[in-house]
This record gives C-alpha cells, sequence and structure tokens, in this order.
C-alpha cells in the first residue's frame, strides 16, 4: 500500500477539568508546521463552562460535549471513530498535560512511513529539574515471562530490543500517532479498562495483527505528570490495579500463564502494604478494591471511594511481606 504524500491527522485532546492545561496543549498545537491537520477536543463532563471556555479561545476547532466522564478509552474513542468515518490517515492522541514542537508531528509521520508501522510515540519528557533532562518514556517491551513492561531510559536497549524481537514492543498513550488503517481492522480502545492499561492493550493487538509500535527518537513532547507515583490519586491505583489484571490475563501467551493469577494477586497487595505503611490509606484501599474488582469482572467506570468489607487493609498489612514476595515470582 503507498502512502498519500501528504497524510490527513485529525488531533484527539481530551478535557476533564482542566481547562486551562488544555488551553495551553492547544496553543502549542496551533504552531504545528505540519498542516493537513483537524483538532477535535473531547470534553468528559467537566464541570459547568470548560467546554465553552475552549470553544471561545479555539471557535475553529470541534468540541464534542459529553454528559458522563467517559474515560480516557472512551473519549478518544470518539475521535478515533471520528477519523475513521471522515477518511484521516492517522489519528494524533496528545495528553492535554502535553506541550509539543512545530516539527512533533511531521516527523512522527515521517517514523511511520513504513505502513507496518501502526503505532508511533515521541520521547516523553518530564519538566526539568535543576536544568537536567528528565525522561519518563523511550519506548517498553513486554515481558510475558513475568507480566511486566520493562521501561528501560536510555534508547539502546529499546533499539536493540527492537531489532531483534520486533512485535513485542509498547508505546504509551501520552502522546502516540495511530494509523487509522490499522484501527479499522483491530478496533479503538477498549473501554473496559477507562483509563491505564489501554494502550498496553492496542499494542498487543496490534502486533498480533502484524503491525508494529516504533519510537521517533527525534522527536520530544514535554509531559507535565506527577513529580512522583505517591502524588498521584487514590483513582490512579484502582484503575492500575483493576486494569493490570485484565490487561495480562487476557494477554499473556499460554506458555506463559502458569500462576498468573497468584502473581498479580500478590503483586497488588504488597502495593498496598507499601502504600499503607507510607501512611497513604485511602491509596492502598484503592489498591485492594481494583484487585477484588477485577477478580469479580467488574471493569468500566471509575470509583473515587474506596471502601471493602471483604479485605481490610489492615489486615493485608499483617501478611508476611516475604511471603507476598515470593508469591510474586
Amino acid at each position: 500500500m503507498m502512502e498519500v504524500a501528504t497524510p490527513k491527522v485529525l488531533i484527539s485532546v481530551l478535557n476533564w477539568n482542566a481547562v486551562d492545561l488544555t488551553i495551553k496543549c492547544l496553543s502549542s498545537l496551533s504552531e504545528l508546521a505540519y498542516k493537513n491537520t483537524e483538532i477535535v477536543v473531547v470534553d468528559n463532563a467537566s464541570k459547568e463552562g470548560e467546554a465553552n471556555k475552549i470553544q471561545l479561545h479555539y471557535p475553529d476547532i470541534t468540541v464534542i460535549r459529553n454528559q458522563r466522564n467517559s474515560g480516557f478509552a472512551g473519549g478518544h474513542n470518539q475521535a478515533i471513530q471520528m477519523a475513521i468515518d471522515r477518511g484521516f490517515d492517522f489519528v494524533w492522541l496528545v495528553n492535554n498535560d502535553c506541550r509539543v514542537q512545530s516539527s512533533d508531528l511531521g516527523k512522527l509521520l515521517a517514523a511511520a512511513a513504513d505502513p507496518k508501522v501502526g503505532i508511533v510515540s515521541p520521547v516523553i519528557a518530564l519538566p526539568e529539574v535543576t536544568g537536567e533532562e528528565r525522561l519518563q518514556f523511550v519506548g517498553s517491551w513486554f515481558d510475558w515471562k513475568t507480566q511486566s513492561c520493562i521501561r528501560p531510559k536510555d534508547p539502546d536497549p529499546i533499539l536493540r530490543r527492537e531489532r531483534e524481537f520486533p512485535n513485542e514492543m509498547w508505546v504509551t498513550g501520552t502522546a502516540m500517532l495511530l494509523r487509522c488503517e490499522m484501527l479499522k481492522r483491530i478496533g479503538g480502545l477498549d473501554e473496559r479498562y477507562f483509563a491505564y492499561f489501554e494502550d498496553n492493550d492496542l499494542g498487543a493487538r496490534a502486533s498480533r495483527a502484524g503491525y508494529l509500535s516504533r519510537m521517533a527518537f527525534d522527536v520530544t513532547v514535554l509531559h507535565q505528570s506527577f513529580a512522583t507515583t505517591h502524588d498521584r490519586p487514590p483513582h490512579y491505583f484502582y484503575l492500575c490495579n483493576r486494569n493490570a489484571y485484565l490487561f495480562w490475563i487476557e494477554n499473556t501467551p499460554k506458555e506463559f500463564r502458569a500462576g498468573i493469577r497468584r502473581r498479580l494477586m500478590a503483586r497488588s497487595l504488597l502495593e498496598a502494604q507499601s502504600l499503607h505503611r507510607a501512611g497513604l490509606e485511602e491509596h492502598a484501599r484503592a489498591c485492594v478494591v481494583g484487585l477484588i474488582d477485577a477478580i469479580r469482572g467488574h471493569f468500566g467506570s471509575i470509583k473515587t471511594r474506596f471502601q471493602t468489607n471483604l479485605v481490610n487493609v489492615s489486615i493485608v498489612n499483617l501478611l508476611p511481606y516475604r511471603l507476598l514476595d515470593w508469591l510474586n515470582r
């Protein structure tokens, strides 16, 4: 299949109660040198007036106003479906807490020139501290044996792994470029995840369909993320523990599945112990509730309150650390 000379790209940005961040992101997107684009903002039921404020600042972009929060997966799926229906070649999902440079999209498209490449990510950087560059993401691969994503901080291991195992690579959803032809074949983001691990799942499905995930090492996008994991809200721990269970159970190849449920449960309980001992009781409960919901098969929308009568986190804290660590192996 021959690529068109100037692929048409739909850029999708989500807003959820963060209008100022979103407007700054849109400001950087408006400076892109590559012009065969349209921008859509999906407002996930933000507080009254945020969608209107975005539209007032950028009257020429499309703003979709959702009546409920459909999450990262559901929100971006609306833009993905729009891109497919209107014949776009690519859709670029950009977090609203990102800032891009004018040449970024053109370079991402160059990295996707091979029609086998279905997903491309830039390098993701965090704001500098004391003048030092901090890289958040330079690529990753699935380690099916241990149910983990290996994420080096140096591109060299990524390039070596990519040459040896090209179908095992994975990229984060922070600013990933997606080929619409691939999305027509494998579908969009799985909305059971709501947020977190939906990008892992998309990468795994893309690989099974014969598409490659690649890094564009000449593109770096600035991501205004949390300083540490513990700074994140409790619902992050709920979603990550719930969705990790779903992802690894559904995607791990048969030859690596022995003991998988034991390891995933032990992993969540170890994290709950760590958070409990750090004084983050609500975060610890969120881990446990996420695990319980995963085992029950309860997925989809977000939770913000974490109470459970089934497993008290103080009891989890009494489980021997060495036992949980052994079960995680």
